[in-house]
């Protein structure tokens, strides 16, 4: 056997080993929660807003039997685990408020007397107790309402730190267009289920220009209900869509199987499917309460040219991978069903985890 052939027989495995990963994997995003440092009178109030998933997983939301008991345990936990410094002064908590919304998230409202605060330093330790890669986007509004400055903090970075000016107004409203930008490329390399769906279509394309063509097509389609999601009134629910995305890698793969070669319709496929997948995108998007008007037009421009740039860096390493790996026949006849059968049985399992 030559060389050139061991090297794709490796290969081939290796895309294999690699989807295969992948299914294991944890199919969304790790998780976004929210927090929003407002001035209201003489007091600093503190907004956490979490995934219901995200609140089982440091702690059970069982029946409403159980939920006075549920609400104190987690208001016992939030009271040990989120820190407030006004000023340089330990600040303890004044007053707590749980809820859920139409949603299904869980909000957590905290009371902090600032009198006239002007540096502010919250530390989170909470989100350690998080599932792994859990994001926390922190906004600092002023006395107005205006934008201070937003951060991201994660389990490795989980210290936030505010200046405002004496009587709660902004120093400066900082555009964190790298906070966007870096939550869409993030968003795109962990979202696998996305990726998974461009794979699968990908694999059994013949040619670099026919790929363009589709990726295009991809990009075009979720850019625009993306934006019509977060400019305009469209809304879908995260429970119709997020099974919608797993049922697309679910046609995508039955559909490499049972046509192989013949994709000339894949471009409008794609760009049906990219649809949906940019109302995923949104949701991310829209769970960062980026405020409303022109406001939201940066970090939706931001957001959505990271998630171009994560797509374009993984089809730049999978892309060339794949075409070399077609110029064996062998490919094309047993390593891309393989892939296909693999992309299909992740999607049916993320397809079933969804509905139920």
């Amino acid at each position: 056997m030559s060389l050139v052939h061991s090297l794709k027989k490796v290969a081939s495995a290796a895309v294999v080993i690699a989807l295969t990963c992948t299914g294991v994997a944890q199919a969304h995003d790790p998780g976004l929660s929210t927090a929003r440092l407002a001035v209201v009178g003489e007091s600093l109030r503190i907004t956490l807003t979490f995934a219901k998933r995200d609140v089982d997983a440091i702690q059970s939301m069982p029946t409403d039997s159980a939920h006075a008991r549920v609400l104190r345990g987690l208001e016992a936990l939030v009271r040990t685990n989120v820190g407030v410094e006004i000023d340089g002064r330990p600040t303890p908590v004044e007053a707590v408020a749980i809820e859920t919304d139409a949603n299904d998230n869980v909000e957590i409202r905290l009371d902090f007397a600032h009198s006239l605060a002007t540096h502010i330093k919250l530390d989170m330790p909470l989100i350690r107790e998080l599932p792994f890669g859990h994001r926390q986007f922190v906004t600092l509004l002023d006395g107005r309402g205006g934008v201070v400055v937003q951060r991201m903090l994660s389990a490795a970075e989980s210290t936030f730190d505010g200046e405002l000016r004496e009587g709660g107004e902004s120093v400066a409203q900082t555009a964190r267009v790298e906070t966007f930008l870096a939550h869409g490329v993030r968003h795109i390399l962990e979202g696998y289920d996305h990726l998974l769906f461009l794979f699968g279509i990908l694999v059994v394309l013949p040619s670099f220009v026919s790929a363009l063509k589709i990726i295009s097509c991809f990009s075009l389609a979720h850019s625009l209900t993306l934006s019509a999601a977060v400019l305009g009134n469209l809304r879908v629910p995260s429970q119709v869509v997020e099974p919608l995305i797993a049922a697309s890698i679910v046609y995508v793969g039955v559909e490499n199987l049972l046509l192989r070669e013949r994709v000339a319709h894949r471009g409008l496929l794609t760009f049906g499917f990219g649809l949906v997948h940019g109302l995923g995108f949104a949701t991310a998007l829209r769970d960062m309460q980026i405020g409303s008007g022109a406001a939201i037009v940066l970090p939706l421009v931001s957001f959505n040219l990271g998630v171009e740039l994560g797509q374009i860096a993984v089809a730049a390493l999978v892309l060339p991978t794949i075409l070399w790996l077609r110029r064996d026949l062998r490919f094309a006849r047993h390593w891309a069903p393989a892939c296909s059968v693999l992309i299909t049985i992740m999607g049916g399992c993320w397809l079933v985890e969804r509905t139920l």
